[in-house]
């Protein structure tokens, strides 16, 4: 074969393997990634105060199902809440705010229904203290699978001062599938 041709098929040979390599076809797609195609990964969440944390459980569920958010702190007599939530859907752009989810301390929440969203939504200005690791239970509203947020607003006594208070917005995330 002439010097020509051999480079011919050597640069379509080359092209076609990088086509093959940038189709996304195969099966290596990340577990639970969200279902939205060619949407990037959500940004990470602005970080909390040091020894403040909040976490669900668990961190994959499904609609209808029952979890349990943990506010992680040293002093626990120094954090209080409200009774709701915010829950953030992951569009593959943006975080959308989706729904109100009220959480309590039992599982009387499952009788509970979550709230759509609004400008106008207002969520109760009760406050509940702790005694020890605060732990709420909120029902997972019948959603779409992705990936979501769950946003919980705290106010943190700082200096063990009950006049010194910051508002602070804890995150964490879970992935809902069918």
């Amino acid at each position: 074969m002439p010097s020509g041709r051999r480079l011919l098929v050597l640069l379509l040979l080359l092209a076609l393997a990088g086509c093959a390599a940038g189709t996304g076809g195969g099966d290596d797609a990340a577990p639970g990634a969200s279902p939205q195609a060619g949407s990037a990964a959500p940004p990470p969440d602005p970080s909390p105060p040091p020894n403040l944390s909040l976490r669900v459980d668990p961190t994959v569920t499904q609609p209808g199902a029952i979890v349990t958010l943990h506010i992680d702190t040293p002093d626990p007599s120094a954090v209080s809440t409200g009774a709701t939530a915010q829950l953030d859907l992951w569009d593959g752009a943006t975080w959308n705010p989706i729904y109100v989810l009220p959480t309590l301390h039992t599982n009387l929440v499952a009788k509970l229904a979550p709230v759509p969203w609004s400008e106008s939504s207002q969520t109760p200005t009760l406050a509940i203290a702790y005694d020890a690791t605060p732990q709420l239970v909120s029902k997972v509203p019948s959603v779409e699978p992705g990936t979501y947020r769950i946003q919980k607003h705290v106010t943190l006594e700082t200096d063990n001062d009950p006049n010194t208070r910051e508002d602070v917005t804890l995150y964490a995330r879970m992935t809902i599938r069918q």
